[in-house]
C-alpha cells in the first residue's frame, strides 16, 4: 500500500484544480518564466531559496545561500543560479531540486496562513511520478552470509510484488496535468498547517499548493532549486522583508532558475 501523509486523503473531486490546469496549461516552447509556474494573477512574487544540505543527510542543513557566496566572493542577488556558488568546498554544499525540507515548509506555512480567508481549506497538488511512491526498499538482513542472501532475495521479490500493486493503484487513482501534460499530480485537501506532513510521510514536499480564496500559489517544481510564491504585496513584502525563508522577490517575467 503507497503511504500518503496521515489524516490527508485523495481527492477524487479534482474541481479546485481547474483554475491551476487552465491557468499552467501551456507547456511554453522558451525557458521557464515565474509565471510560467505561478500563474500571470498576482501583486508580486517571492522566489524562495532550498536550503543546501549536507551530501550525507538531506535533512541537516549546511547554511544559506548568503553564506556560500560570501564564502566565494560571489554576490547574490534574485537571478543567482546554484551553480554559480560553485568552487572551493562546494561537495560539502548539496542541493536536491523540488525539495523544500519539512521544517522549511512549516515555517512558509505559518506565514501564508495569515494571507488567506480560507487557511483551513487548501489544495496540495504532489507530483504523481515520484520514483518512492511505486517502490520499495531493501533493510539489511541479519544472520550469516547464506542466510541474509536468502533474506535479500526473499525481500527484493516481495518489493517487486509490492511496486506493481502500488503501480496498478497509482494508475486508478485520479491526477490533474499541467503545462501540456508534461506533470501530473494526485490532489490531497487539507488545512495550510498540513503541508509540513507530507515530508515526513513521503520524503518530499507539496509541489503546488493554493487555498480556496486563491491568495496565493505556491509551486515547487521537480526540477528546481528554488520554490516560487505568487500572492498579494503585503504577503511578498512579509516573506522576503522578514526573511521568513532566504527569498528574494522576483518580476514575474524572470526566468526560473532550475541549478
Amino acid at each position: 500500500m503507497i503511504q500518503f501523509p496521515p489524516g490527508l486523503e485523495i481527492a477524487k473531486d479534482l474541481s479546485s484544480s481547474i483554475w491551476v490546469q487552465e491557468t499552467l496549461r501551456d507547456r511554453p516552447e522558451r525557458p521557464f518564466r515565474v509565471r510560467d509556474l505561478t500563474t500571470p494573477r498576482f501583486e508580486a512574487y517571492a522566489r524562495i531559496l532550498h536550503g543546501p544540505r549536507r551530501p550525507s543527510d538531506r535533512q541537516i542543513s549546511t547554511g544559506t545561500w548568503s553564506a556560500r557566496a560570501a564564502e566565494i566572493g560571489v554576490r547574490l542577488g534574485p537571478e543567482t543560479r546554484w551553480d554559480d556558488l560553485d568552487g572551493p568546498g562546494s561537495d560539502t554544499w548539496v542541493l536536491w531540486p523540488g525539495e523544500l525540507i519539512g521544517p522549511e515548509v512549516e515555517t512558509l506555512a505559518h506565514t501564508l496562513a495569515e494571507h488567506t480567508s480560507s487557511a483551513d481549506a487548501c489544495s496540495f497538488g504532489f507530483w504523481s511520478g515520484w520514483g518512492h511512491l511505486d517502490a520499495t526498499g531493501v533493510l539489511y538482513m541479519a544472520g550469516g552470509p547464506a542466510a541474509r542472501r536468502l533474506a535479500t532475495w526473499r525481500a527484493r521479490a516481495a518489493g517487486r510484488r509490492r511496486n506493481r500493486r502500488n503501480r496498478k493503484q497509482l494508475r486508478r487513482l485520479p491526477t490533474f496535468p499541467t503545462h501540456g501534460g508534461s506533470r501530473s499530480y494526485l490532489l490531497f485537501r487539507g488545512s495550510v498547517a498540513e503541508a509540513g506532513s507530507f515530508w515526513p510521510a513521503t520524503g518530499q514536499c507539496p509541489t503546488i499548493w493554493w487555498p480556496d480564496d486563491r491568495a496565493w500559489l505556491v509551486h515547487t517544481h521537480i526540477e528546481a532549486t528554488s520554490t516560487y510564491l505568487g500572492g498579494s504585496r503585503a504577503l511578498i513584502d512579509q516573506v522576503v522583508g522578514e526573511q521568513v525563508l532566504e527569498s528574494f522577490e522576483v518580476q514575474p517575467d524572470a526566468q526560473v532558475a532550475w541549478e
